[in-house]
């Protein structure tokens, strides 16, 4: 009982204390800033990237590598009593040696080029097609000069082959000797000669040049083939013989000393043609029928 009434007075002592105290209400203003808007960031376009052209750098030409002639060891020969050496270089056939050549009993000394194909030791004239018969040719050397340098020929047509070589002499006494300096030289290119057909001016044709003639032009009659053939020599001077039939186109070709008028035949022959029978082709006959019929007509004279 005394312990409650302890805790009551202490109570009631905090009230009295409480409540003498007066207290003012203090209105306190403060003023809080308002936060400015947070400004949103402006969207500003990313602006597509200009293309700059790449200067490219000159193109430089690879310069060609340069041909540096392989240096060729010379090659002992002998030809009689003629000893030298000899080199197939740069287009030439070099030939050195410490005496000239009469001194050594030489009196003829030449080179020999003969059409040839490697590992053919007959003429190759079937398979070169005839053309390797203008590929024959020589050079006389000086027999006064210990060094001599002869060319390699041009070809003369545009068919390829090669070129056997050889050197050949005689000795004052008549002794005949020769020796190979190669068995099949190969020409390059830049040595051949460009394979259309080149004619001289007064060899061109003229295909229009009968044109207006053409619808006068009368059937051939058997007077004409006679008038035609009269000047043939046909007693037995001719004879028949099996070609090789070649798959090409064949044409008109000379060989031999050609002369302008040769020219000329062929071109009044072609201009003639171009009228007659525009369509002729020059080819191989099918079918052979050989029938000869001699006919006299009473036209003033008797045929």
């Amino acid at each position: 009982m005394k312990h409650l009434t302890y805790v009551f007075l202490t109570g009631l002592m905090l009230i009295v204390v409480g409540c003498s105290v007066s207290t003012e209400d203090v209105d306190i203003e403060a003023t809080v800033p308002t936060p400015a808007p947070t400004a949103k960031p402006t969207t500003v376009p990313t602006p597509a990237p200009t293309a700059v052209p790449t200067a490219k750098p000159p193109t430089v030409p690879t310069p060609a590598p340069t041909t540096v002639p392989t240096a060729v060891s010379p090659v002992s020969v002998k030809v009689c009593d003629w000893v030298s050496s000899y080199a197939i270089q740069n287009g030439f056939i070099h030939l050195n040696a410490e005496q000239a050549p009469k001194n050594q009993n030489i009196q003829n000394l030449v080179i020999e080029f003969t059409p040839a194909i490697r590992g053919f030791k007959h003429p190759i004239f079937n398979e070169t097609e005839g053309f390797a018969y203008h590929e024959y040719s020589q050079e006389t050397l000086d027999i006064s000069k210990n060094e001599q340098q002869v060319a390699i020929p041009k070809a003369k047509t545009a068919y390829r082959m090669d070129l056997k070589v050889v050197l050949s002499g005689s000795t004052v006494d008549g002794r005949n000797c020769q020796q190979e300096l190669h068995e099949a030289f190969t020409r390059s290119d830049d040595y051949y000669p460009s394979p259309m057909l080149s004619l001289p001016d007064n060899a061109q044709p003229n295909l229009q040049k009968y044109a207006e003639y053409l619808a006068n032009i009368p059937q051939p009659t058997a007077q004409s083939v006679f008038l035609a053939t009269s000047m043939g020599d046909w007693n037995g001077n001719w004879d028949t013989m099996a070609v090789h039939k070649l798959e090409k186109p064949i044409r008109i070709g000379f060989y031999g000393d050609v002369g302008s008028e040769d020219y000329e035949t062929v071109r009044d022959l072609l201009e003639i043609l171009a009228v007659i029978a525009p369509d002729l082709d020059i080819g191989y006959a099918k079918s052979i029928n050989l029938r000869t019929r001699f006919l006299t007509q009473n036209i003033g004279s008797t045929y």
